[in-house]
């Protein structure tokens, strides 16, 4: 696993709402925006799965997503590519299903909790434009 440091942690809760791109056996691309997703540690960042039907499939059969945020302030943008673990129960899920809950207060949207998908950073890019642009950081 790679420590993503905290200057490119920021970028992705400055984002907030992150892109998390998927790929099926075949090879088939699929890209949602998600929501509901916070850093665990400098390794690891979860995501709650609501709706993730593709993604959900996806994820379950390669164990592979990746996640890109850029900050347009600052022109820095990472790229993360990490392993996924499907979490039902425990902590991790609770945690989810208590951060969907908090959001229901606000914004009276159906919304499951179905599981948290729990990623495990493998290789960190920066991906900024520039002559730095897709350069392997970890």
């Amino acid at each position: 696993m790679v420590k993503v440091p905290e200057e490119a942690r920021a970028v992705f809760e400055k984002q907030r709402v992150i892109p998390l791109a998927t790929v099926d056996k075949s090879g088939k691309p699929n890209v949602v925006m998600v929501a509901f997703w916070w850093w665990i540690d400098d390794e690891h960042v979860a995501v709650v799965e609501n709706f993730l039907h593709k993604t959900h499939d996806n994820l379950a059969a390669t164990k592979w997503g990746c996640m890109v945020a850029y900050n347009m302030e600052i022109h820095k943008s990472y790229q993360i590519k990490c392993k996924a673990e499907l979490v039902t129960s425990g902590p991790l899920f609770d945690e989810g299903k208590k951060r969907v809950e908090e959001y229901r207060k606000k914004a009276p949207v159906e919304l499951p909790a179905k599981a948290v998908w729990r990623l495990s950073v493998e290789e960190l890019y920066f991906t900024a434009p520039g002559p730095n642009a897709g350069k392997r950081l970890a």
